[in-house]
C-alpha cells in the first residue's frame, strides 16, 4: 500500500503474516536395548508458530533546501512460538508383575507448556545532499542512522510423572 502526494513525497506500508500449526501423536512399543526389556511410550504436541512484520517507509526532496533527499523507514516484527501442553509418558514392561511401570526415559514423562516471543523495532533516515562536481558531473554526499532493537521473552514450565505405582489396562 502506497501513496504519491507529488513526485517528491511518497510513503508506502506493507504488512506480512505468516502462521503454521502443527499437530503430533506420537506412539510407539517395542524391545528397547537400552532398558533390556519392552517399552511404550506416548507423546503429544500442538505447536503454534506465527510472524507478523509491518513496515511503513517515506521518500522526501526538499527542493528548498538544495534537493536534499529524506529518506526513512521503520519496520516492527513479532514472532511466536506456543506449546500449550506438550506431553510425553515412557512405560517399561516388568514380566515378574505382568504390568507397565512408568519409567525415567530420554523421552520423558513430563508435561511441558512452552510459550517463545520475540520482537523487533527497526528504523532508520537517510540524508542525501545532491552537488555538482569540479567537473560538472552530479555527484551526492549520504549520511544515516539506523537502529535495531530486539527483545526475546520465553515461558517454559515443566511438570514430571512420578510413578505412583502400577497401572492395569
Amino acid at each position: 500500500l502506497g501513496a504519491e502526494f507529488t513526485e517528491d513525497h511518497s510513503i508506502q506500508a506493507n504488512t506480512i503474516v505468516n502462521r503454521i500449526t502443527d499437530d503430533e501423536v506420537e506412539n510407539y512399543e517395542g524391545w528397547s536395548r537400552d532398558t533390556d526389556r519392552d517399552i511404550r511410550v506416548y507423546g503429544m504436541s500442538w505447536t503454534e508458530r506465527m510472524v507478523f512484520s509491518q513496515q511503513a517507509l517515506g521518500k522526501h526532496v526538499l527542493k528548498p533546501l538544495g534537493g536534499l533527499s529524506l529518506d526513512w523507514r521503520y519496520a516492527f516484527s513479532t514472532a511466536v512460538r506456543d506449546e500449550p501442553d506438550k506431553r510425553n509418558v515412557s512405560y517399561r514392561y516388568e514380566e515378574s508383575n505382568d504390568r507397565w511401570v512408568i519409567f525415567n526415559h530420554t523421552s520423558g514423562n513430563s508435561r511441558d507448556y512452552i510459550t517463545v516471543g520475540d520482537d523487533v523495532h527497526n528504523g532508520a533516515l537517510d540524508l542525501t545532499f545532491p552537488f555538482k562536481q569540479w567537473t560538472d558531473e552530479d555527484a551526492s554526499i549520504k549520511a544515516g542512522a539506523a537502529i535495531l532493537l530486539k527483545q526475546r521473552e520465553r515461558d517454559i514450565r515443566r511438570f514430571w510423572y512420578e510413578n505412583m505405582g502400577y497401572i492395569t489396562e
